[in-house]
């Protein structure tokens, strides 16, 4: 089973599945359906094996990656001025021996153009890790050895990444979710205590069938019954003299299940 996760792995690699792909234009939007979804806002991944024009995120790497099993690592291929740089993005996964994983290898690599981040004291072949978002902002040509080769580019993304609104839309569904949680649970509590406590209520009359009423059995003081009543929860009283026989007989062992439900509480 682990073989056929790290073969996976290393298909989605070669398909360039790694990211969330969201553009800029469509980030509330993107971070709203996750809300809608129970999900919590993040920052969306750049595809970087693939990436798109208009598209923006964070890097994919160790601590946020994309997919299960992958991770970047970036290093600078060349310091081209004050605030550009082309930069390597090694895109990392375990290795496969037989059908043993191995250590971490380089599945592919890719270079992107990074414009707008200061190049001052970095070295070429340097490593290097880009925080904050980033935004593809289109292709760039440049010379080589071998000619011209294009790439995209990445500009630093000043907007937030996850918007106020959405942020404080996912605070509220929490809190609405911690509330309804709570009353969930105390009125599972309740229904609970009920249901310890129905051995307990009884119609109570007396003997000259004057007076009844619905009621849980409070235990006895001075040779009065304690009830509560069923419809509203008050304390009455009634003097056990006054009690029909059905539930003089019964008193015993309403005593016992009281003693019984009192340990409980």
């Amino acid at each position: 089973m682990r073989w056929f996760l790290l073969l996976a792995v290393i298909c989605n690699v070669a398909h360039g599945q790694i990211g969330d792909g969201v553009e800029s234009l469509a980030l509330e939007e993107w971070q709203a359906k996750r809300v809608e979804e129970g999900k919590p806002p993040k920052a969306p991944v750049l595809s970087i094996l693939s990436p798109k024009v208009g598209e923006v995120g964070i890097l994919p790497y160790s601590d946020n990656p994309a997919e299960k099993g992958l991770h970047v690592r970036t290093s600078i291929l060349q310091i081209l001025d004050a605030d550009s740089l082309l930069l390597t993005v090694h895109v990392m996964g375990a290795s496969i021996r037989g059908n043993i994983a191995g250590p971490p290898e380089e599945k592919s690599r890719l270079t992107v153009m990074v414009k707008g981040t200061s190049t001052a004291n970095l070295a070429d072949d340097q490593g290097i890790r880009l925080k904050g978002g980033y935004y593809v902002a289109g292709t760039e040509s440049y010379e080589t050895a071998n000619g011209k080769r294009t790439v995209h580019v990445l500009t630093p993304y000043t907007e937030p990444l996850i918007p106020e609104a959405i942020a404080k839309a996912w605070e509220a569904n929490q809190k609405a979710n911690e509330t309804t949680n709570a009353q969930a649970e105390k009125d599972k509590k309740i229904a609970f205590e009920l249901k310890r406590k129905e051995p307990l209520l009884r119609t109570w009359k007396t003997k000259d069938g004057a007076f009844s009423v619905s009621a849980y059995f409070m235990g006895m003081s001075n040779g009065k019954v304690k009830l509560e009543r069923f419809d509203n929860g008050k304390a009455i009283e009634i003097e056990s003299s006054k009690l029909s026989a059905d539930d003089l007989r019964k008193l015993p062992e309403l005593k016992n299940l009281y003693e019984w439900w009192a340990k409980g509480k």
